[in-house]
């Protein structure tokens, strides 16, 4: 199988071009303090954090990461 690459022309709504051009990223409107963007306006919080932008400290322990959408 050959896999064929080309720069994104367009990205939909909610995304953005990556930094090298060739892929769409999510864009969330807030930064992800403690967290990355993985859907659009949606911070996937790093353990012990939480809010839309991931800057609530949590003093409960927790395992996964968990999605907010803002």
């Amino acid at each position: 199988m050959i896999h064929k690459w080309r720069p994104v022309d367009v990205c939909c709504k909610g995304y953005s071009r990556s930094l090298n051009g060739t892929h769409c990223v999510p864009t969330c409107s807030q930064v992800c303090q403690r967290g990355r963007c993985v859907e659009p306006d949606v911070c996937e919080c790093d353990p012990g954090y939480g809010g839309p932008a991931c800057t609530k400290c949590e003093y409960k322990t927790t395992v996964s990461p968990r999605k907010i959408r803002m």
